[in-house]
């Protein structure tokens, strides 16, 4: 899953799109950017190294506090592997065409690809006016909303 969202920043220079690649293509491309440069000399010393698949410190550390130092390490890379997701996975707005089918309107979504944050299922959005509705979404579409627990149809 994190390979899906950080696939996505490898884009293709003349497009800006998002370039295809093999599960092996990534991790090549990955260890290059960013994990060489967390292995690169720093003041002197180098602070990291890859041992078999991991990512381990590369300097002499007391046995007892080596585990506790990479499980932070390893929260500290989560955390901005975290932010770095952050501004698209909290989206706070999105562009939807209102279209109709039979006379009933609904929303047309973009897809997931072009905008990753948008929600799919159900999502509870507070209106300008502080009313809270549910908005039923699926695929492509959002053809059923109404105020919070409602269970009719709803409105659109």
């Amino acid at each position: 899953m994190a390979q899906e969202f950080l696939r996505r920043d490898i884009a293709d220079a003349a497009t800006g799109q998002p370039v295809e690649m093999s599960p092996r293509t990534w991790e090549s491309s990955w260890r290059k950017f960013p994990i060489s440069i967390w292995m690169q000399e720093q003041e002197g010393r180098s602070w990291f190294t890859i041992h078999r698949d991991s990512l381990r410190v590369a300097f002499e550390c007391d046995e007892r506090l080596r585990g506790p130092l990479e499980s932070m390490s390893g929260e500290l890379v989560d955390f901005r592997l975290a932010a770095h997701a952050q501004p698209r996975a909290s989206a706070t707005g999105f562009v939807a065409k209102v279209i109709q089918s039979r006379g009933k309107p609904f929303l047309k979504l973009p897809t997931a690809d072009a905008e990753p944050g948008r929600p799919d299922g159900p999502a509870l959005v507070r209106l300008p006016d502080g009313r809270e509705w549910e908005f039923r979404s699926v695929k492509i579409a959002c053809n059923v909303a109404g105020p919070r627990g409602f269970t009719t149809q709803g409105i659109i």
